[in-house]
């Protein structure tokens, strides 16, 4: 019973690591092209709400929530994105971006996955590699949002 615990707790932790890191990568990347970055936690429609990237930081054009995830994981990560992506248009947000990392295992079906994103919401643009970050920066200038070259 004890090992069970342990084991879903280390595996609940690792998980945590992986999406921390993620969320670091992006905004990193990101940073290197916009000054002003990061996390971000604002009041919105009564609820507290907690943006993995927000760009600008004081005033967000583009959201950016971030996760790591697999296909078991998907569908259900989609109807979060999707209910976020709401919440925070309701609340003056231009732009919502989808960073979605997914394993290596799933790489060769990067158009289907974005696909069942799509089809879901409105999403501005879904990121689903590390590499396509740079599309990510290359919208962020097409978008003009403030304080990115």
């Amino acid at each position: 019973m004890l090992y069970k615990f342990y084991k879903n707790w280390e595996e609940h932790q690792r998980r945590h690591r992986r999406g921390r890191k993620a969320e670091k990568d992006t905004c990193e990347v990101i940073a290197r092209y916009c000054r002003d970055v990061g996390k971000r936690r604002f009041q919105c429609g009564g609820k507290r709400r907690e943006i993995d990237c927000a760009v600008p930081r004081d005033k967000p054009v583009v959201t950016i929530n971030v996760k790591v995830g697999v296909g078991e994981d998907r569908a259900k990560r989609i109807k979060e994105f999707a209910a976020e992506l709401k919440e925070v248009k309701e609340c003056g947000v231009k732009y919502f971006v989808v960073v979605y990392f997914v394993p290596e295992h799933e790489k060769n079906k990067l158009e289907e996955i974005r696909t069942e994103f799509l089809r879901e919401a409105p999403f501005d643009l879904v990121v689903l590699t590390r590499e396509e970050l740079e599309l990510l920066v290359k919208k962020l200038r097409e978008w003009g949002v403030p304080d990115c070259v």
